[in-house]
């Protein structure tokens, strides 16, 4: 992963977008202001501007960006894809992280992700309903994620394989080794892994979504009672 420089990045930021500034803190930067666009949707043309904050942490990418609309414009709201504690959902991460890799470059975060959301956002609120339906929120979104795009048939299957791609990230073998999936094949010749992995995927922490998979397992095993 290359070193990250904020500092050149926002100022290739800024020239796209000059309503926006710059500011630091302990542990992440803060990038305020306006930002306009000018897009198609669906046959609609969707011009608009919002206030947004942005609160990128100083190991990004290995952690991503956190996107806030700060004009209280987007209320927090499921329907408005706007989570309790005021973040957008903008995509999962691995998503998010599979589009921007390898280079993560801020002026993609803000065009390829956050502008289409706000998009997404301001269609809308103009024809009530989102352009491209829905996927499911929460654990359940991340679950339904890894089934589709590595076509597994169910969560304890999605639950493995992240718990296999996180432990060979971890300790990479060489490729004249056995994969450790069960494919029986090389680990270089090992199609699965190397799906995800050609796309930068090697620097997503998978450990967050298996986390939230065995909570979520968890929960629902757990029997629920009446009150009295």
């Amino acid at each position: 992963m290359r070193y990250y420089n904020i500092k050149g990045e926002f100022k290739a930021l800024q020239k796209e977008y000059p309503c926006l500034e710059l500011k630091y803190g302990d542990d992440f930067y803060v990038i305020e202001g306006f930002i306009g666009f000018s897009t198609v949707i669906s046959d609609k043309k969707i011009e608009d501007e919002y206030k947004i904050k942005l609160h990128i942490p100083k190991n990004y990418p290995k952690n991503m960006i956190s996107a806030y609309e700060a004009g209280g414009r987007i209320s927090p709201a499921p329907d408005n894809h706007r989570n309790s504690d005021g973040t957008l959902c903008t995509g999962l991460p691995v998503e998010v992280a599979r589009i921007l890799a390898p280079n993560y470059r801020l002026i993609d975060y803000v065009e390829k992700i956050l502008i289409g959301y706000l998009a997404q956002y301001s269609y809308f609120e103009k024809f009530k309903h989102w352009p491209f339906g829905e996927a499911a929120h929460g654990t359940e979104g991340i679950v339904e994620y890894y089934k589709e795009r590595y076509n597994l048939p169910d969560t304890k299957s999605v639950l493995d394989f992240l718990k296999m791609l996180q432990s060979c990230i971890q300790n990479r073998q060489k490729g004249y080794k056995r994969c450790r999936c069960g494919c029986g094949k090389l680990y270089k010749n090992c199609k699965r892994q190397r799906k995800i992995l050609k796309y930068g995927q090697k620097s997503y922490d998978y450990l967050s979504d298996i986390k939230a998979i065995e909570d979520w397992l968890k929960s629902a095993a757990t029997p629920s009672y009446p009150s009295c």
